[in-house]
């Protein structure tokens, strides 16, 4: 009588998807100019793959001219690394051109309906008095702080 050998071997852990998350600008440029702590973690959140930030191509262009502001005191060479350190991390969503609901007039609720976001990160209050008139589906609204604490530690 043979036995049969079985493998006993765990199966591979299953990594769960990164959620999709919709970034304010403000928050989005927190992120890349700040130095506190929070700015650095969300920093480090999506370049280790802890999230995968959502951009639209409208907003691409809103954060290379908001980088260029003469306040922010950033040469050429300092605006192309801060877009390096998000932009090839970011995942480009194409938003719809066509006519909109009022609700969805803000650019990051636009984006965060385009992509399916799991989740739109804002301290603007305006963004957040609409959020719960724009109908996002599963979308959480959560401010940075709450975000940070969503995430998995790695």
């Amino acid at each position: 009588m043979s036995a049969t050998v079985r493998n006993k071997t765990k199966p591979a852990a299953v990594s769960p998807k990164p959620p999709r998350v919709a970034l304010d600008t403000a928050v989005l440029l927190r992120a890349l100019l700040g130095s506190e702590r929070s700015a650095q973690t969300l920093r480090q959140a999506w370049q280790s793959g802890q999230c995968r930030p959502v951009i639209a191509a409208e907003g691409a262009q809103v954060l290379i001219k908001a980088l260029a502001y003469p306040d922010f005191g950033l040469d050429a060479a300092q605006q192309r690394e801060l877009l390096a350190d998000f932009l090839p991390y970011a995942e480009v969503v194409k938003t719809p051109t066509a006519s909109r609901p009022p609700v969805l007039n803000s650019p990051v609720l636009k984006l965060a309906k385009a992509a399916g976001a799991d989740c739109l990160v804002s301290e603007c209050s305006k963004v957040r008095s609409a959020f719960v008139k724009a109908r996002l589906g599963a979308c959480q609204l959560l401010n940075s702080a709450e975000f940070l604490a969503s995430l998995p530690r790695p």
